[in-house]
C-alpha cells in the first residue's frame, strides 16, 4: 500500500509561498519535499527545494537541496547564488520522482555564488564555486571528486591618468597637467584559493596576481604613437597531502587500508615586465576612374607598426 503526492500549499504572504509534498510506501520508504518561492520587487527573488528520503528497510536517510537567490544591493551592487548539495551519491536517485529524469542522470553537482560591487573609479567582485562528481570509485585516484574555489576575488580599476589635480581649460594647463594627463595607468589585483579532492590526495592552490600597465599616447605630426609599459607579479603556493594505501584484498579493489600521509608545499613568486610602442596613421584619397557610371572611389589606408620587448625569464 502506498500514498503518492499528498500535498499542501501555503500562501504565506504577498512575498512568499510554500508547497509540501509527501509520499509513503508501506514498510519500504517515506519521501518528503518542500518547495519555496519568494520575491520582493526590485530587491530580491529566489527559492529553494529540499527533498528528504527515509529507507524503512535499511534505516538510512538521504536528502538533496537546491536553492537560488538574486539580490540587488543598491544601484551598483548585486549578489547571486545557485546552490546544490546532496547527502551522498545515491541521494538524487532516491529522493527524485519518476518524472524527474534530469535530476537522476545529472551526476555533476555545482554551486556558485557571486558578489559584485562597482564604484565610480573601480569595481570589486568575490565569488565561490563548488563542483562535485558523483559515482566516482573510492580507489579512483585520477578523478577529482570535489573541486572548490573559495574565495575568488578581483579588483579592477579602469584606466586613469597620473594627474590628480584640478584640471584647467585648454590653453591654460600647467606643465605637469600637460605631461601627466597623457599618461594612463591600468592597475589590477586578483587572487583565489582552490582545493581539489581526489582519492588519497588533497591539493590546495593559492594564487595572487597584481598587474600594472601604463601608456602615454601622443601625436607626432600625422602619426599617433603609443609607448607602453606593463609589469605583473604572480604568487603561487601549492600544498599537497597524499595518503599511501594498499588493498585489503587483491581481488576486491574497493577495500583499502590507509598506510600513512605525506605533505609537500611549494611556493613560487614570479615577476615579469615588458615594454613596447606602437605607431599608426591614416591616409585618405580619392581617384576618378570614370568607368561607366562609376565616377570616383574613396579609399582609406591605415598602416601600423608595433614592437614589444619581453626580457628572458630565469
Amino acid at each position: 500500500r502506498f500514498i503518492r503526492n499528498i500535498g499542501y500549499y501555503w500562501a504565506t504572504n504577498d512575498y512568499t509561498d510554500f508547497t509540501f509534498i509527501g509520499d509513503f510506501n508501506e514498510d519500504r520508504s517515506l519521501r518528503f519535499r518542500i518547495d519555496n518561492r519568494y520575491k520582493l520587487r526590485y530587491v530580491f527573488n529566489g527559492g529553494f527545494n529540499f527533498s528528504w528520503f527515509r529507507d524503512l528497510q535499511q534505516y538510512r536517510n538521504e536528502w538533496t537541496f537546491q536553492g537560488r537567490h538574486d539580490h540587488t544591493l543598491g544601484e551598483k551592487a548585486s549578489f547571486n547564488a545557485n546552490l546544490r548539495f546532496v547527502s551522498s551519491d545515491q541521494a538524487p536517485k532516491d529522493v527524485s520522482r519518476i518524472d524527474e529524469v534530469a535530476d537522476v542522470i545529472d551526476r555533476r553537482i555545482e554551486s556558485t555564488a557571486t558578489l559584485r560591487k562597482t564604484w565610480s573609479s573601480f569595481g570589486f567582485s568575490a565569488s565561490g564555486r563548488r563542483i562535485q562528481l558523483l559515482d566516482v570509485a573510492e580507489t579512483d585516484s585520477n578523478t577529482v571528486r570535489v573541486s572548490t574555489t573559495l574565495p575568488s576575488i578581483a579588483l579592477s580599476v579602469p584606466a586613469i591618468t597620473l594627474y590628480w589635480g584640478e584640471k584647467r581649460k585648454a590653453g591654460y594647463e600647467s606643465v605637469w597637467q600637460k605631461v601627466l594627463d597623457k599618461v594612463r595607468i591600468s592597475p589590477g589585483i586578483s587572487g583565489n584559493r582552490k582545493v581539489d579532492e581526489k582519492a588519497f590526495e588533497w591539493r590546495e592552490v593559492i594564487t595572487a596576481n597584481a598587474s600594472l600597465g601604463a601608456q602615454a599616447p601622443f601625436k607626432s605630426r600625422f602619426v599617433n604613437v603609443t609607448p607602453r609599459l606593463s609589469a605583473s607579479d604572480a604568487f603561487n603556493r601549492t600544498t599537497i597531502d597524499k595518503w599511501s594505501y594498499e588493498l585489503e584484498d587483491p581481488e576486491d579493489s574497493t577495500t583499502v587500508i590507509v598506510k600513512g600521509t605525506g605533505t609537500t608545499t611549494e611556493t613560487n613568486n614570479e615577476f615579469s615586465w615588458n615594454a613596447g610602442a606602437g605607431a599608426v596613421t591614416n591616409f585618405f584619397g580619392t581617384f576618378y576612374p570614370k568607368v561607366g557610371a562609376l565616377r570616383a572611389l574613396r579609399h582609406t589606408l591605415t598602416p601600423s607598426v608595433s614592437y614589444t620587448y619581453t626580457p628572458p625569464r630565469g
